[in-house]
């Protein structure tokens, strides 16, 4: 009869623990820059002003007007959807948000003649593809 002698499990369960809060950590930063950075460059994509109810002024990219658009952007509260994931959600709040970014082909009525869109949320998100990786690598390297 012979018996084996395992020592070091409670370490090596400890040390799990300890990575996985670690992952956990960079998981939520990786999320809460990555959203900093999309926010920050979709407002960057406003450019030109004009008063309210004067024609666009030149280019393809939303004008400001009251700065409410703008000012709308931003995202939900940032949750666990699972261990060492998390997410949120970004965008516009205002109600016209989608008509500026997408467009509007018709409709009848006050206030519904189609508009030429003028994107500035989902050329973030692309323009921001890069950042985020680095963001990633560098948030991953951390966890040691």
């Amino acid at each position: 009869m012979f018996s084996i002698k395992v020592d070091g499990l409670k370490e090596l369960g400890d040390a799990f623990a300890e990575m996985a809060a670690k992952a956990d950590v960079a998981a939520k930063a990786i999320v809460a820059e990555s959203v900093a950075v999309v926010e920050a460059r979709a407002k960057a994509n406003f450019h030109g002003s004009h008063a309210r109810g004067e024609p666009h002024t030149g280019g393809s990219k939303p004008n400001v007007v009251t700065g409410m658009l703008r000012r709308s952007i931003g995202h939900e509260p940032i949750h666990r959807t699972g261990l060492a994931t998390w997410e949120t959600r970004s965008g516009p709040r205002t109600v016209y948000g989608r008509r500026v970014e997408l467009g509007y082909t018709g409709g009848v009525g006050r206030g519904r003649q189609p508009t030429k869109p003028y994107p500035f949320f989902q050329p973030a998100v692309t323009g921001s593809q890069a950042q985020m990786g680095l963001i990633a690598l560098r948030r991953w390297a951390q966890v040691r």
